[in-house]
């Protein structure tokens, strides 16, 4: 079983499964866990190329690879259904396992996260990091890209939390970085995904996320049928990070309203 992702369990319950975002691992769920665990089970994952699933990067790494690798170990842990929530790159890959399994998901919380294809500017900014890591390696990547995610005029106190961050992306392999650039590239548009689904979809929006801006939000939130949405003001790309208590509030709120919705129906 050394080809499973790398994974822990918390708590008892419905099922709720935590995707972290790029150059992150499991370990960023800290502050998260211990909430959702009083009432759910929680399985936090590290995904493939991150983490202690750091060899596990596919071979042919695409956002779907990332998904088929997740939805192997939910098999293997008996889990046909589950809430899943992931923060940046984790929201695209709950997106895509939503696409490989709608009926596994009662939920889907795409924190920071977006169901559209990369703009033509987006992927240019994707082909930048690329050269950057290629030519000068990880470290200068994680010094300037890591503290961009936050809101700027926050950084003095969030500091720990950036070198927190800028931590994890340090322990992150430079194939990996590079390889899953190019899938968050090349992923498809999953907008029209958005309306076919019947399980709730949270949108966590930092108003002042230059990753992921406001307006880009605006054709997704109209698209499911049941759209919950939430947007921190004075919060940029890492809401886990910038607004721990509301972001815990917000989350262990959405699981809870998905346990009861799935009830009704």
């Amino acid at each position: 079983m050394d080809k499973l992702l790398a994974y822990e369990i918390s708590g008892t319950g419905p099922s709720v499964v935590l995707l972290h975002g790029f150059c992150e691992n499991r370990t960023m769920w800290r502050h998260i866990v211990p909430h959702l665990a009083s009432h759910y089970q929680v399985l936090t994952i590290d995904l493939g190329g991150f983490g202690e699933s750091a060899h596990l990067l596919p071979k042919s790494a695409s956002v779907a690879a990332l998904a088929q690798q997740v939805q192997q170990l939910l098999h293997h842990l008996h889990i046909s259904k589950t809430i899943v929530l992931g923060h940046s790159l984790g929201g695209y890959v709950a997106l895509a396992l939503a696409q490989i399994n709608p009926l596994l998901c009662q939920g889907i919380g795409l924190i920071h996260s977006s169901a559209a294809a990369d703009s033509k500017a987006r992927k240019n900014m994707r082909n930048r990091v690329i050269e950057i890591v290629q030519a000068r390696g990880v470290k200068v990547f994680a010094q300037q890209f890591v503290p961009s995610l936050f809101l700027p005029e926050r950084h003095q106190t969030l500091k720990v939390a950036i070198k927190e961050a800028q931590q994890m992306a340090l322990q992150t392999p430079k194939a990996s970085v590079i390889e899953i650039t190019k899938a968050m590239r090349d992923r498809p548009d999953q907008i029209q995904l958005l309306g076919t689904l019947e399980c709730p979809i949270l949108f966590l929006i930092g108003k002042q996320d230059q990753a992921i801006t406001f307006n880009q939000y605006l054709p997704q939130i109209t698209q499911p049928q049941d759209a919950v949405i939430h947007i921190l003001d004075q919060t940029a790309h890492m809401g886990i990070w910038e607004r721990p208590l509301q972001t815990q509030y917000i989350l262990y709120n959405f699981v809870e309203y998905c346990t009861q919705t799935s009830q009704i129906i």
